[in-house]
């Protein structure tokens, strides 16, 4: 059986959250489109709007994926954020030490402080990567999202990209696979994640909501104000 093309999860998708909200929020008038770009020129997949209850102008946008944009289902680390947030907290700890260690010879000096600077970096490091590791893990859809301003954000796939996905090797500083991976920072970002085949749609996680006027990021607003508003 052929692949679920990206065309077709877009679509699907759209379909789905429209039938989701209306039947969430009794809506009447509901704006869905396909290809909606922001005033910066980003291209969100889909966008969503209504008025609901508990925000005016209620905005959600999506990102489809499909087997052939698979690395940008796949984890990685943010290095330079994890590296400053392991490495400056010991540098500080390092040169506070020089005060208690002032009485010591130099070299004494130099060697306690460098010792405790590399057991540090070594203890926050594995603090950060077990505790926080979520906060410090890059997905490129993940980013995508975040270009298309919205109260609630989807990220849509394909069943069979994540059957891909599980088998792809990638270097990981954990033993969760990639799926697993993908999910937890989807969660941790409030993204809604739906995982759609060929017979169906699921909902794996739902997003959080962020209150605010998002509408305005759009370049059709004034079309959209219009038929949600019967202005």
């Amino acid at each position: 059986m052929s692949r679920l093309t990206e065309k077709f999860v877009q679509m699907r998708a759209l379909s789905f959250l429209k039938d989701y909200y209306k039947e969430k929020y009794e809506l009447e008038k509901v704006f869905c489109k396909d290809e909606v770009c922001t005033t910066s020129m980003k291209r969100a997949d889909g966008l969503i709007c209504f008025n609901s209850k508990k925000q005016k102008e209620h905005t959600v946008s999506i990102e489809a994926k499909s087997h052939k944009t698979l690395r940008n289902l796949i984890t990685s680390w943010n290095d330079y954020k994890f590296a400053l947030h392991s490495i400056l907290p010991s540098l500080v700890i390092g040169f506070l030490s020089l005060y208690f260690f002032q009485n010591m010879a130099w070299y004494f000096t130099a060697l306690l402080s460098i010792a405790l600077v590399l057991f540090m970096t070594f203890l926050i490091s594995i603090t950060l990567m077990v505790l926080e590791s979520d906060k410090y893990k890059l997905i490129d859809v993940v980013t995508q999202i975040h270009q298309y301003p919205a109260n609630e954000k989807w990220i849509a796939v394909s069943k069979d990209s994540l059957n891909l996905t599980q088998k792809l090797k990638h270097s990981n500083f954990q033993t969760k696979d990639n799926f697993e991976n993908f999910v937890s920072v989807c969660q941790s970002q409030r993204i809604g994640l739906l995982i759609i085949s060929r017979r169906k749609t699921e909902i794996e996680n739902e997003p959080g909501f962020s209150k605010g006027d998002f509408l305005d990021s759009y370049i059709l607003k004034n079309k959209i104000k219009r038929k949600i508003n019967n202005e």
